[in-house]
């Protein structure tokens, strides 16, 4: 009860953190000092032969002292890497592609809350064409003259709220308008691939639904993994829907849903979790005889590392207050989800759950590394079992080979582009891959826990295969008293009998 408890205290963190979700609609507020002299607004990816348009609104509450150096600046990335290392203000926006200077103006009328006037400013800008390949712009707004004096005191807070858009031109096809588009050109044709996902992804779960319903074994018995893997894949479309509505939103106002664009985030992040923890599982012998066994010798002989197995390879053991496996479980889905609402900190525009661009996804990587030892580790320690024949050995070595590439997959994916993709394909790729290679996960995992007991030494003593509890080579007792254990994991879904062991 306690765990159950802890669990939905999870969930309603969860639920805190996606509702509480401050959207980026690229506005904000600027203060600018002699120690903070430049304020980055926003970067923004913009195609090839293009032209981005941007439109700002500022407002201040007070007469700004000394307009002169206050200026708008847009650099594009081919410079912003030396901006990024320059050390003063005037260093920073002699790099600046082009500038627009803000220059306010009083507007009088009626107050409803009695302050004073408002005094705001205008920009409308196009950005400069490059032919050769897309770009990102990052825009800032910056006054170098609190280098040359101090005067801190003098200005309050400038308010902004900017809009950008990507022009975009075909080519191929001169005698049409150019199209001017809110959705960036890093986000190009991620709605149809998100589309392709999730349908794909559905697929998968009503294959194993279809399993479920079909009362596969023959006896009426549906294994958990099962139902856990159609599950995930549900999650995985749904966080596909949350981004083409998310998308879609962007398109249409250049702010999107950051409620559904955190959500699909979070699903991702759920995803993980359930995949990380099945491995674990199995790679301790979760689905197999109780014969074949993760030994206490093999983890030396801590009580802890034992209960944490022995929960994992049984759920209804898992799910008992103050079990390590219950706990590791609650863990794993809490660190993840911290890990998905952190990373929104640095860009909650678009999802960035697997971006190795920041912190969080640092993090995220070495997680994942360590769960792959930790899953290889597993397999190992099963391979040395007694009773573990050499073909089930043979099968254990491939399947730890390919459960490791699973947990090295995204962070290595991520390194891998972020050494040769340019900057402005990054999050497109990242995104891509992601999606193929979870596809690519869920399609093997609903082939391995619907496999029947003649395709491969595995699923032949497997529960997964419809294999009984204890080997042929046991003794009579010993088989009937692992059966009796195994009647304890079984639990009924209408005519269906789930079994967890």
């Amino acid at each position: 009860m306690s765990s159950q408890r802890t669990l939905f205290a999870a969930l309603i963190f969860i639920a805190i953190c996606v509702i509480s979700s401050k959207a980026k609609v690229v506005s904000g507020s600027a203060k600018l000092t002699g120690v903070n002299t430049e304020h980055v607004v926003t970067k923004f990816a913009v195609s090839p032969h293009g032209k981005g348009k941007v439109s700002v609104t500022l407002t201040t509450d007070t007469m700004y002292e000394d307009e002169r150096h206050l200026k708008m600046y847009f650099f594009s990335d081919d410079v912003w890497p030396k901006v990024t290392h320059a050390t003063t203000c005037a260093e920073k926006v002699r790099l600046a592609n082009q500038a627009s200077v803000i220059s306010f103006r009083s507007t009088r009328g009626d107050r409803p809350d009695g302050r004073r006037d408002t005094w705001i400013a205008k920009i409308n800008s196009i950005l400069m064409k490059f032919d050769d390949r897309p770009r990102y712009w990052y825009i800032l707004i910056a006054d170098c003259s609190y280098e040359m004096y101090y005067h801190d005191k003098s200005n309050g807070p400038i308010n902004y709220r900017l809009e950008v858009m990507d022009n975009y031109i075909d080519i191929t096809r001169p005698e049409h308008e150019p199209e001017y588009s809110h959705i960036p050109y890093d986000e190009r044709g991620m709605i149809k691939f998100h589309t392709v996902n999730l349908v794909f992804s559905f697929l998968i779960a009503l294959f194993l639904l279809q399993t479920v319903l079909s009362q596969k074994n023959g006896n009426g018995e549906v294994h958990l993994s099962s139902i856990i893997i159609g599950l995930t894949c549900l999650i995985w479309s749904s966080s596909s829907v949350c981004e083409v509505i998310h998308l879609n939103a962007y398109k249409r106002n250049g702010i999107g849903s950051h409620f559904f664009d955190a959500l699909s985030a979070h699903f991702e992040a759920v995803c993980d979790s359930l995949i990380s923890l099945l491995l674990l599982a199995i790679a301790v012998g979760w689905t197999l005889p109780s014969d074949i066994s993760v030994q206490a010798k093999n983890i030396n002989n801590s009580s802890i590392l034992v209960s944490a197995c022995n929960g994992l390879r049984n759920p209804s053991v898992a799910i008992q207050k103050g079990n390590p496996a219950g706990i590791l479980s609650i863990a794993m889905f809490l660190v993840h989800a911290i890990i998905a609402q952190w990373g929104r900190i640095y860009d909650d525009d678009f999802d960035c759950y697997h971006d190795l661009e920041h912190l969080p996804g640092k993090i995220l990587f070495c997680l994942r590394f360590i769960l792959g030892i930790a899953f290889l580790v597993g397999v190992a320690s099963l391979k040395r079992s007694t009773h573990c024949s050499h073909e089930l050995s043979k099968f254990l070595t491939t399947f730890s080979v390919t459960g490791f590439v699973w947990f090295l997959c995204a962070p290595s994916m991520g390194v891998f582009i972020s050494l040769v993709a340019p900057v402005y394909r990054r999050h497109q790729l990242v995104s891509i891959c992601s999606g193929v290679y979870q596809l690519a996960a869920l399609s093997s995992l609903a082939l391995f826990v619907t496999a029947d007991s003649s395709k491969s030494a595995f699923h032949k003593v497997s529960k997964i295969g419809g294999g009984d509890d204890g080997l042929s080579s046991l003794s009579n007792g010993s088989s009937m008293q692992n059966s009796g254990n195994a009647s304890k994991s079984i639990f009924r879904i209408g005519k269906s009998k789930v079994r967890l062991d």
